[in-house]
Formats: structure tokens, sequence, C-alpha cells
């Protein structure tokens, strides 16, 4: 008679992963700032199925970079800034030679934004209009507009502003006053650093000591050249007549 032989079909489901940290303002795809939440501008991923894994990912520009022996379900993946596309995962586990490794193809792009910089020049002015504050100049030099800065000067003082464009002039007199009083930051000598500064991606660069290297000087006497302003428009009548001897006789004769 003839033998009949059953076959056992065992479905191994394909693996999977899922990218865990985005960052806030990514537009639908996954990213992370520069040395932000996660150091390095690192992703954090979750794998489904038996470990170990390998990743294959495709950076712009250059070759694909496969990550493998990763045993942790979840892992940190540390990428360099700029736009990478992450094309698959795969079991690397053969069981002992059993089957072939079971792999998944994906397309998940993966952004590594970089951190905000920015430059500070003083206004090119050698002096000051009449009831003018001091401004300096700053431009963003890495990062996305619009962004914010905050300056801090030598006395602790901070003021902060936010500019639509890529560059633009904070003015100390019109600026947010963070912390510090608006009386010490619009007179004397300062010396200005950036302390903070974030673009539009809420990539936030925060210094611990000031940028000296940005260092912005200004010396704004704006109180005491107002004052002898004022004064040199409000002298006495006396003063006036006596300066001017023929002043009564153009006045006219008295009634």
């Amino acid at each position: 008679g003839e033998v009949m032989r059953s076959i056992k079909l065992v479905a191994i489901p394909l693996p999977s992963v899922t990218v865990l940290s985005s960052g806030a303002a990514c537009k639908g795809d996954s990213c992370v700032c520069q040395g932000g939440a996660a150091a390095g501008g690192g992703f954090r991923l979750r794998f489904s199925g038996e470990p170990p894994w390998a990743v294959s990912i495709q950076t712009e520009g250059a070759n694909a970079t496969v990550f493998d022996d990763l045993w942790d379900r979840e892992t940190t993946l540390t990428l360099p800034v700029g736009s990478h596309l992450l094309t698959s995962v795969t079991e690397t586990n053969s069981l002992g030679g059993d089957r072939a490794p079971c792999q998944r193809e994906v397309s998940v792009p993966l952004v590594v934004r970089p951190l905000p910089r920015a430059e500070l020049a003083p206004l090119v002015c050698k002096h000051l209009c009449k009831d003018e504050a001091a401004g300096i100049m700053v431009t963003l030099t890495h990062g996305t507009p619009p962004f914010t800065v905050d300056l801090q000067d030598q006395l602790g003082n901070v003021v902060r502003q936010r500019f639509a464009a890529a560059s633009g002039e904070i003015r100390l007199d019109s600026a947010e006053l963070v912390s510090g009083r608006a009386g010490d930051v619009l007179t004397g000598f300062h010396n200005w650093t950036i302390r903070q500064l974030a673009d539009a991606w809420m990539c936030k660069a925060v210094e611990d000591t000031p940028v000296v290297s940005g260092s912005v000087s200004s010396d704004v006497p704006i109180q005491q050249e107002v004052a002898s302003t004022k004064q040199s428009q409000t002298l006495p009548t006396g003063s006036e007549a006596a300066s001017d001897p023929g002043g009564a006789d153009r006045a006219g004769p008295a009634k």
C-alpha cells in the first residue's frame, strides 16, 4: 500500500522594529537633536522576534551600514548628523542552520539635526543716537530659523529675543529681560555672550559657561546722555538773556 507522510509547516513571523524616540517637530519623520535627550543623536529601537538582530542603515551620500549582534529587545542606535534610512531588520540566529535568517524590509527615515550655533557682532556705529540703546547683530550659522537667542553679560543679566530670519538685531532697550535689572542692561559697559540658542526644530544649545568666543562688548551711557541733552535744552531764561545783550532791544520798547 501507499505510505502516507505528513509535513508540518511552521510559519515564523518576520521580525519588526519600532522607533521609540522622535523629536517634537519632525513632520512625520523620526528625528532627534544632536547631543539631545538621546546623547549623540541616538534613536531608541524596539525589536520583535528572536535575538540577535541586525539592522541596515542607509546614510545619505554614503554606503549602507549594518549594525549587528543586537541582543537587547530595546537598544539605542547612535548616528551622526544627517538624514538616514532604516532599510531592514534581520533575525541573524539561523537555529543551527535549520532555517535561513528571517528578514523584513522596511523604510523608516531617521534624521539627526545639528545643534544651532550663532555668531555675534556689534552694530557698525561709532556713536549712539539720542535716546537709542546699543544693539548687537546675531547670525545663525547652524540650525533652522526662526530661532531664539539668550545673551548674558558679565553681571549675570540675561536678555532674550526671537528672530524669524537667520540674522537680526538684538535691541537691548526692547529685548525680553529674562533675569537682572533693566537699568543695569541699559547703562554702562557689558560683555555679552551667547547663553542659550534654540532653533525651529526645538534643538537647543545650552552653555553652562557662556560662549566667550562669541562675546560682544557694549558701552551704553544712555541715561547720562539723555539727562545732559535735556539739561542743555532747558537753560534758565536769565542765562540766555545774559549771553545775548541785544535781546532786550530786539524784544521792542517797554510799555
